[in-house]
């Protein structure tokens, strides 16, 4: 009987209801048929992944080698190295996923060849081997959190070539140029999404494509045992006793004999792969600068603890109570509850645009010789009448129409990708006016959702450009208020507008919800500072933010801020160079260390540590104007009054243009 059909039919099935528990019971009987088969294996293991259990899934497809377990594996690595808080367990699991990848991308399967018909019925058929692209994509994640960028920047772009329709590759990609030697000169966005032709695109289907996985359906069969004798309960004892003491080999006649079960200890296997790690230069000197701020932490607080013990420090005054501040939140304005924006189509809400053009180019209707029916069967498989040949079977009666339909339609789908694309290349380049225009070209719909709008306030706020930022990140939250990715950068521009009642409306609709935690606590801690104007309730916010996610730097970055507003120059550099060692590209990061270091005098580490963050973000006003102000400290003037000038011209600020006074002053007298 095909039991093991039965099972993985009903598997996925629960899989595809969401209902991963009763799936993972099911798996277990399943990898309990054959523990030894790899596909039921990958079948237990990813109803693991599923529901989170990443330990156990490391443990069960640990020297695996088949594509999809060792695929499933590597992710597994990846969210491990997420969880854990030590360094070196962190690098240890990458690389073990690094390591299974690379293993995976050097077997037959999958191969480089992309047959887009298999691509495309993905919507009726299951894949059961990973994509190489999708594998590549993975790949660039794992080198990117070693740090390696070379490693990344590789494997992102193999992920691109052979499917461009991985956006995520050229984000990702994006979000790492600033340490890839020479970016300008790489592939733009008009260089990879390029349009599909229909004479060189394959939309045939692959020949060895599994639609099924390939084990024999009477294979592994269940059998039961109807006569269980019974156990002499003296003979019993005395067995577990003897086992427990002596760690003797149990069979499974033994088991079944004992009362209780106990497992197997085994060894850990040596890896299969050898691995090599290059690294780019300057990441190398990113490291021993952060290095260089941590000796500094640790040298610091040996100094305070030794004025501690002598009584010359003073302690600071207790933490504030979590409750209290919990309770705090609560209270905010009523009047927010009613403020609460509704969910709007995009007819009700016109987004902000830049510009306005009235002439929209609509898609062409589809050919008129193709049905619908002809559509709905491309995307179903090819499933031949019982009892008739393989010749009776037909792709499509209109393939030529259909071919030209579908190519035309990747290429829709393409240039949709291409126009993302680029916005996010602007804006990760600090360029919001041109990742604003670029964006243009999309229709109302695509414009007018929330990532998009997300976007471009992104890029505004980068720029320092506050009040435009919110005017989009306000509109991509009227649209979609379930959408909280952007809230941490969204509440900040509002403190710096001191926008409270807005701000209140924000803190209000996400302080409840649980699945953004992170995103929450540091909403309130913006709210704290601009609506109760405490810099301390907003550290302990900013502290519960890093506890729910240690991985995000962002909230390690706005801890360090409040601690520097504080006073507090140790902790400030403490968790700034936290939020480095998680984004070593984040330039308000360095810009963070620069200032902590000019608070504490020493103005030659926090010259290097403002280069850093001004090669990073070149565009960004203030931190050139610190620049300047660090070289009117070394006497350089010339120098200070082109770095003046140059923050001037990116935006005018009274400030600055009453030091460009003060350091021409300098240079005349």
């Amino acid at each position: 009987m095909p039991v093991s059909y039965i099972l993985t039919s009903l598997i996925y099935r629960d899989l595809d209801d969401g209902d991963h528990n009763n799936a993972l019971i099911l798996a277990e009987r399943l990898f309990a048929l054959n523990n030894d088969n790899d596909y039921y294996r990958f079948v237990y293991a990813k109803c693991l992944y599923q529901l989170k259990d990443y330990s156990a899934v490391y443990t069960l497809l640990n020297c695996s080698t088949s594509v999809p377990n060792l695929n499933l594996f590597a992710k597994s690595c990846l969210e491990l190295g997420l969880l854990v808080r030590s360094s070196a367990k962190q690098h240890q699991y990458w690389k073990d996923g690094v390591k299974a990848l690379k293993a995976a991308l050097s077997l037959d399967e999958p191969t480089d060849k992309i047959h887009w018909r298999d691509e495309l019925s993905s919507i009726s058929v299951r894949q059961h081997i990973p994509s190489k692209a999708s594998m590549y994509n993975l790949l660039g994640d794992l080198y990117a959190k070693l740090d390696h960028i070379r490693g990344a920047a590789t494997s992102y772009w193999s992920c691109l070539k052979l499917n461009p329709f991985k956006l995520t590759a050229y984000t990702k990609l994006c979000d790492i140029a600033p340490d890839i030697p020479n970016f300008e000169k790489a592939k733009l966005p008009k260089d990879i999404f390029v349009d599909f032709d229909l004479d060189t695109t394959d939309l045939s289907t692959s020949a060895n494509t599994p639609m099924m996985p390939s084990f024999s359906a009477f294979a592994d069969n269940l059998t039961f045992n109807v006569n269980v004798e019974p156990l002499e309960t003296q003979n019993n004892k005395i067995e577990i006793l003897k086992v427990q003491k002596e760690y003797s080999p149990i069979t499974l006649n033994d088991l079944r004999q004992f009362a209780g079960a106990i497992s197997n200890m085994y060894e850990d296997k040596e890896s299969l792969f050898v691995h090599d790690i290059e690294r780019y230069d300057i990441e190398d000197l990113k490291t021993k600068s952060l290095a260089s701020i941590i000796d500094d932490v640790e040298q610091a607080e040996k100094k305070r603890a030794f004025e501690n013990k002598h009584g010359l420090y003073k302690k600071p005054t207790e933490q504030t109570d979590t409750q209290k501040l919990n309770a705090a939140l609560s209270k905010v304005n009523a009047e927010s509850s009613t403020k609460i924006p509704r969910k709007r189509t995009i007819a009700e809400l016109v987004p902000p645009r830049v510009t306005r053009s009235e002439n929209v180019k609509r898609s062409k209707a589809n050919p008129t010789e193709v049905t619908a029916e002809d559509i709905q069967s491309y995307f179903t498989p090819i499933m031949p009448n019982i009892g008739s040949s393989s010749s009776d079977v037909s792709n499509n009666k209109n393939d030529d129409g259909m071919s030209k339909l579908m190519v035309e339609s990747m290429n829709q789908v393409i240039k949709l990708l291409r126009i993302i694309a680029n916005g996010y290349l602007y804006q990760s380049f600090y360029h919001p006016r041109r990742a604003a225009l670029e964006l243009q070209q999309l229709d109302d719909n695509q414009y007018g959702s929330p990532r998009i709008l997300s976007i471009i306030g992104k890029a505004l706020h980068d720029s320092t450009d506050f009040k435009n930022a919110k005017l989009f990140f306000k509109h991509a939250f009227a649209v979609a208020p379930w959408f909280f990715d952007y809230a941490p950068v969204y509440s900040t521009c509002l403190w710096y507008l001191q926008q409270d009642k807005e701000l209140d409306i924000v803190a209000y609709c996400i302080k409840d919800n649980p699945c953004h935690q992170y995103e929450s606590n540091i909403v309130a801690g913006n709210w704290s500072k601009c609506s109760k104007d405490t810099e301390k309730e907003a550290l302990e916010w900013f502290k519960k933010a890093v506890s729910v996610k240690p991985t995000d730097n962002y909230g390690y970055y706005l801890l360090g801020h409040e601690y520097l507003l504080l006073g507090d120059n140790l902790n400030a550099l403490r968790n700034f160079a936290n939020s480095l060692r998680l984004n070593k590209r984040s330039s308000i990061s360095w810009f963070g260390v620069a200032t902590t270091q000019m608070a504490m005098g020493d103005y030659t580490k926090a010259k290097a540590m403002l280069l850093e963050a001004i090669r990073l973000q070149p565009k960004h006003h203030i931190m050139l104007r610190t620049m300047a102000e660090i070289l009117i400290e070394e006497h350089q003037y010339e120098e200070a009054l082109n770095y003046i000038q140059e923050s001037l011209n990116l935006r005018w600020n009274s400030a600055t243009e009453e030091l460009r006074e003060k350091v021409e002053r300098m240079i005349s007298g």
